[in-house]
């Protein structure tokens, strides 16, 4: 929606947490967080001068410029261009008032409960304890027994069941509410952070919509020996599958927990636990029953009956593979 007469007052907010994209739909554009620091109406929008790594600068008087940002479950943005660049002493960026503002409404996020510990760090405040309680791509519910008000800036950090992590992801409170003896917090990850992509592949994989592979039949396999490994990997790619391959089991049940591949491949010989120990491991994992698994190499009759009680197939050699896979 395009929008030629609107009031920035209702829409904007001091300290509304914005992106800087220098030169958009260049070959060389670039996007940089930032924060509304306040405007001038008909004339121009203060913003912080975003701190970078880089050597020189990137920002350039008369630069083009879209600046976005989020209001009330729409996400804006608008095409301006660079007036001023202030120094250390005042670091900020004067950007042109917007002649026309786009405003697209934000699809509701798909959230996954979890009850996993969190740290929350608010400015200028020690660190608190709390829980994540759920996650989606946007955000993040947390509960603590700290009082936060909605319209804080936070950073929190907490680690996921598939061992993925968000550290220091930077987010604004949108509601807080008394619960128990605690407060229920909805929070909105700043755009741009990095744990709205690590909360969507958790999110996509826990609920079955991942896109990766969706429908490519997948394997996983474990195996410590690189020449067997490779040879394994191989056939199965062969035959049309997409292999992920670990050499840990550490490893192995963190992407089985991530993403349930089609099969899963052992290698007999793992050291430290037995090929035989981690199947029956999953098979009394709950929806880990009836996974298809194959375990390769050995020459252990043992190995082999036991296996079988498993429900487990037992393939002598890559040769022999042909004859199990389809």
């Amino acid at each position: 929606m395009l929008n030629e007469h609107w009031e920035m007052d209702g829409l904007f907010a001091v300290g509304c947490p914005a992106v800087i994209h220098t030169n958009p739909g260049d070959r060389d554009e670039k996007r940089y967080s930032t924060v509304v620091r306040g405007w001038y109406q008909g004339s121009y929008v203060l913003l912080d001068k975003p701190v970078t790594d880089e050597t020189s600068t990137p920002f350039a008087k008369s630069q083009r410029c879209l600046v976005r940002f989020l209001s009330e479950g729409k996400a804006c943005g608008f095409p301006c261009t660079l007036l001023k660049i202030g120094d250390n002493a005042s670091p900020y960026l004067r950007v042109s008032w917007p002649r026309k503002l786009e405003c697209v409404d934000i699809r509701k996020h798909e959230r996954v409960a979890v009850r996993v510990p969190c740290k929350i760090l608010r400015q200028g405040q020690n660190e608190v304890d709390g829980e994540t309680v759920d996650v989606s791509a946007g955000g993040c519910g947390l509960w603590t027994q700290t009082r936060v008000g909605p319209d804080t800036s936070i950073q929190v950090s907490f680690h996921l069941p598939d061992a993925s992590t968000v550290l220091g992801g930077r987010a604004t409170v949108r509601s807080a509410r008394a619960v128990g003896k605690g407060f229920l917090l909805g929070c909105m990850f700043d755009e741009g952070e990095e744990a709205c992509r690590t909360c969507d592949a958790f999110v996509a994989a826990a609920t079955g919509h991942a896109s990766a592979g969706k429908s490519q039949k997948r394997a996983l396999l474990l195996e410590s020996e690189d020449v067997r490994s490779d040879s394994t990997r191989v056939r199965l790619e062969k035959k049309g599958y997409l292999v992920t391959t670990v050499s840990s089991v550490v490893d192995a049940f963190f992407s089985l927990r991530k993403a349930p591949p089609s099969c899963f491949w052992v290698g007999a010989g793992q050291g430290g636990i037995s090929a035989v120990d981690i199947c029956r491991v999953l098979r009394g994992t709950r929806g880990f029953e009836s996974l298809p698994i194959y375990v390769i190499g050995g020459n252990d009759a043992g190995l082999v009956n036991e296996l079988k009680r498993l429900n487990v197939v037992y393939v002598s050699s890559i040769e022999a593979m042909e004859r199990v896979l389809v």
